[in-house]
């Protein structure tokens, strides 16, 4: 979802959360990060805060965490068959 704005507010939230705009969690890719990780964008403070990462880091891309039961089971689909 790179360019496209920011992730949606977090609803409901503890009152801490609301002061601060806390969205949503979402998949960030950051600079000078080498792997992907989970992360959060404050809304009012206009920083992003990155799961087990101190300080500020520039989120480049960011994508909505998947929908649970939509994933890819690979366990199920490799015991197709052997039934």
């Amino acid at each position: 979802m790179k360019g496209e704005g920011f992730p949606p507010r977090k609803t409901p939230t503890h009152p801490h959360e609301t002061a601060s705009g806390v969205s949503v969690d979402v998949i960030v890719k950051a600079k000078g990060v080498k792997h992907l990780a989970v992360g959060r964008y404050f809304h009012e403070l206009g920083e992003w805060q990155i799961d087990h990462f101190s300080g500020y880091h520039e989120v480049t891309e960011w994508w909505p965490m998947p929908t649970e039961g939509t994933g890819f089971k690979p366990c199920d689909a490799q015991l197709k068959g052997r039934e």
